[in-house]
């Protein structure tokens, strides 16, 4: 009877400790526990004002003269254009600075060159904001901050175009969204300089054709540039962020676009490299054995189980086909081309060690033509 007794005791002291614990713990970090409680569920990121960004000491700059560049002047803000969300001015920081490198004549030095860099201002110190809003001032040199270096010689025979990108924020284990875009740096012959911030930068371009990532990371995209009357302009295969495909870099929290081929444009086909109906399909096929992770890069790579490495397949089509299937040593997959420009993409977690990759195209009047697109090795 008295061991009974004392086991009730212990169940009503546990129900009371237990209620008072759901009385002094709020909702909000329940829910956040219980989140955490699921691997793949997509941590939750911090609300920040644009306008109150946290601070963090600099990164740190090589020396001066060994990391491939020699200060030769005075820096000096050129450009300066406020923030449409409210936070630090933008900014262009302007500076002459050597390139250098050592070979077997010891220190080389070359001519000076003119160079921007690209920053935010807050409380007069020039530096920049990174994708968790987070202010690091930036010093002279190459670490920190967008920064383009141009022989003043070139701008008499080659025209410059602004630099494009877009700042990017997201959870650590997640995909990231786009901030903002910025256009900046040297514009034409005459050198004169550019700084623009969102409004129109923002429609300027669009997705092609969108693949998942595997690991439930940033996902996969094909850009498009295309108009009416002019040939095709494509890009290769890069990280989406809302209508932008590019390259991330996790340290300053940006995606970079895909690097222009034609025109100051990124293209995936030439004029005579266009698919016919005898050869219907125009596939490039790459491998990444080693990919690293990062911030919004590749998620929960272990929870999930899946390989390390990307092994990617981009291709056009041409318009009488309707289905692409890719045979692969691991599954089949039937795609379908993008209505605009008949393009398709797969992105595969890992690389296929052994065995081919064979794609095939289903043609409106049911034949179906095959092309190989392998094999690999890691």
């Amino acid at each position: 009877m008295r061991t009974r007794a004392l086991v009730l005791a212990a169940v009503a002291c546990g129900l009371v400790a237990a209620a008072l614990l759901a009385v002094v713990v709020p909702a909000a970090d329940r829910s956040a526990a219980d989140a955490a409680g699921d691997p793949l569920a997509a941590p939750t990121a911090a609300a920040a004002d644009p306008a109150r960004p946290a601070h963090a000491p600099a990164w740190h700059q090589p020396p001066l003269g060994r990391g491939g560049m020699l200060i030769d002047g005075r820096p000096r803000i050129v450009t300066r254009v406020d923030d449409p969300a409210g936070g630090p001015d933008w900014a262009l920081r302007a500076f002459p600075a050597r390139r250098t490198w050592r070979d077997r004549r010891g220190l080389v030095v070359q001519p000076p060159d003119r160079c921007l860099q690209l920053g935010r201002l807050d409380g007069g110190r020039f530096g920049w904001v990174d994708g968790r809003n987070v202010f690091r001032p930036v010093g002279l040199g190459q670490v920190g901050a967008p920064l383009q270096c141009r022989p003043r010689a070139w701008s008499r025979w080659e025209p410059s175009r602004p630099e494009r990108l877009t700042r990017v924020a997201g959870p650590a284990g997640g995909p990231v969204e786009p901030l903002e875009t910025v256009a900046w740096g040297f514009d034409g012959r005459s050198g004169r300089l550019a700084l623009r911030v969102g409004g129109a930068l923002e429609r300027e371009t669009r997705v092609e054709y969108r693949v998942p990532d595997p690991d439930g990371g940033t996902a996969w995209g094909v850009p498009s540039t295309a108009t009416r009357g002019r040939a095709r302009c494509l890009g290769h295969l890069g990280r989406v962020a809302g209508r932008h495909v590019g390259w991330i870099d996790a340290r300053l929290g940006v995606l970079r676009p895909i690097a222009a081929t034609r025109d100051g444009r990124a293209c995936a086909t030439s004029p005579g490299q266009e698919p016919t109906r005898e050869r219907p399909l125009l596939t490039i096929a790459a491998v990444d054995p080693g990919m690293r992770a990062g911030p919004g890069i590749a998620a929960r790579r272990a929870a999930r189980r899946t390989l390390r490495g990307r092994t990617t397949i981009v291709g056009i089509a041409h318009p009488d086909v309707v289905a692409v299937t890719l045979v692969t040593p691991r599954d089949v997959r039937t795609l379908t081309p993008s209505p605009r420009e008949h393009v398709f993409a797969a992105v595969y977690d890992g690389v296929f060690p052994t065995g081919g990759i064979e794609v095939r195209a289903r043609m409106r009047d049911g034949t179906v033509r095959r092309h190989p697109a392998g094999p690999f090795t890691p």
